[in-house]
């Protein structure tokens, strides 16, 4: 992410929650703040700003533990 994209190409970089990733990652996308490729992802300018809420679309941490509370500082 550090080039504003991502990819899982490699099946090495494919986990078992990648499709609710994905799928969390569809508003994203129709407010134009993401462009899917083929195995991977692109951040669009407009959506620099948003680049933590992003990747944290990816935390696993934030996935596998479903907390409730926070465990981040509020991103905006």
């Amino acid at each position: 992410m550090c080039h504003f994209e991502t990819s899982w190409k490699d099946d090495r970089l494919k986990f078992p929650e990648l499709n609710e990733c994905i799928e969390r990652l569809q508003e994203m996308q129709k407010d134009g703040l993401v462009e899917f490729t083929e195995n991977g992802i692109k951040i669009t300018e407009k959506a620099r700003p948003f680049v933590r809420n992003i990747c944290m679309t990816f935390d696993l941490r934030l996935i596998r533990n479903k907390t409730t509370t926070r465990i981040f500082s509020m991103t905006i």
